[in-house]
């Protein structure tokens, strides 16, 4: 059964994943614990609770993702410039996957923004990024994906009437 308990001054939570491994957290508050609970076990009842310490990085997921794709050579070697010239400096290839958020996304579409890049540039990132939070969603190292939160930019209205 899992329980929010004070012990040495912390809120430590108690509770098990699906595999039947106890896993405990500490926390200062009792508010932090009492959410932190909450989302593990939903995560644990759908199956895709993932421990802290085996959590994927976002550079892992990087290289697992150009790895599986099976495109042509000149769209591989375009991939991977976005990905290893853009997305992994720019998102931090150590950031653990459970801590890439909407906000963390939208900040990185408004630094390309602010350089001034084109429109389809940015989009292409961000269906790039897109591809890549699905395929980690679909192999269960993410829970959510943070990119159904993040609005493309609209075309413009030059690029529109060219169509």
């Amino acid at each position: 059964m899992a329980c929010v308990r004070k012990r040495r001054g912390a809120f430590e939570v108690d509770h098990r994943d699906q595999h039947g491994i106890r896993r405990i957290k500490r926390f200062k508050t009792r508010k932090e614990a009492d959410a932190y609970l909450a989302e593990a076990v939903r995560l644990v009842q759908s199956g895709e609770y993932v421990p802290p310490r085996q959590a994927m990085t976002f550079g892992e997921l990087a290289k697992a993702f150009l790895k599986s794709r099976t495109v042509r050579q000149l769209t591989l070697e375009e991939y991977s410039l976005i990905v290893n010239r853009g997305l992994v400096p720019a998102l931090g290839a150590d950031t653990k996957l459970s801590h890439l958020n909407s906000y963390r996304i939208e900040h990185y579409r408004d630094a390309l923004r602010q350089q001034n890049k084109a429109t389809g540039t940015i989009n292409l990132h961000m269906t790039l990024l897109s591809m890549m939070c699905r395929y980690a969603k679909q192999h269960q190292w993410m829970s959510s994906d943070p990119m159904a939160r993040v609005k493309r930019l609209p075309k413009s209205g030059e690029e529109k009437r060219r169509k």
